[in-house]
């Protein structure tokens, strides 16, 4: 079942750190942090699911991996409510438990920033829920999923 909801998006980074390949900048959609909150929850306990580390979000642009070539865009809708979607299966692929999430505005965020409407390797948006990152492979259930 596909959920509306909204979230602030936020760009961290100044246009500067574009330009140069050692830094890091993002463009993220803050969300509820119960969404998060509430998927976790709702994974097993025997899957050994740890929360997410950051608060719950959708990553939008994340530069080291991507390159934005339209800078002068950069900051342009800085702290702007954006409407999404998301599913509320939640979905598992090593080591990450998510939901997948889309939204035309992000999607024409990115294109404004000369950049695909999706990140590299991927066909949406998502919001990470929960991990196995700490589960050594003889540990592992969470295939069980």
């Amino acid at each position: 079942m596909l959920i509306n909801s909204k979230g602030i998006l936020r760009y961290y980074g100044e246009k500067e750190d574009l330009l140069n390949k050692d830094r890091r900048a993002w463009v993220v959609l803050d969300v509820d942090p119960n969404i998060g909150r509430l998927y976790h929850r709702l994974i097993p306990k025997y899957k050994n699911a740890d929360p997410q580390r950051w608060a719950s979000h959708i990553t939008v642009v994340r530069l080291g991996v991507e390159t934005v070539s339209n800078i002068e865009m950069w900051k342009k809708h800085e702290n702007k409510e954006v409407e999404f979607t998301y599913d509320n299966q939640i979905e598992y692929h090593k080591p990450y438990f998510f939901l997948r999430a889309d939204s035309e505005q992000l999607k024409e965020i990115r294109v404004e920033l000369g950049m695909a409407p999706y990140r590299i390797g991927f066909s949406d948006f998502h919001i990470t829920v929960a991990n196995v990152k700490h589960v050594t492979t003889s540990q592992d259930r969470s295939d069980c999923f």
